[in-house]
């Protein structure tokens, strides 16, 4: 995560992959996130865009694209840090 200096944005952004015999996975995801302080809590907002792409290739008998699934779009979020 990378502040912007001088306002309360954040920057972040996460990419994880793994690979195994036929089976891989990959999960990132990228975005901002506003921290809001109020009294003793921090109010955080999260808006961003997230990619997960699995390919799994011990499933015999299915036909590749049962096999393989993506999932992908925006995502939005809020959160209380005590």
């Amino acid at each position: 995560m990378m502040h912007i200096p001088n306002t309360n944005f954040h920057i972040f952004g996460q990419y994880d992959f793994g690979s195994s015999s036929d089976t891989r996975t990959m999960d990132g995801q990228a975005g901002v996130k506003y921290i809001l302080p109020v009294d003793a809590v921090d109010v955080e907002f999260k808006l961003g865009y997230r990619v997960m792409d699995h390919e799994f290739g011990y499933f015999e008998g299915f036909d590749s694209d049962q096999a393989n699934v993506m999932v992908d779009g925006w995502f939005g979020g809020l959160s209380f840090d005590f």
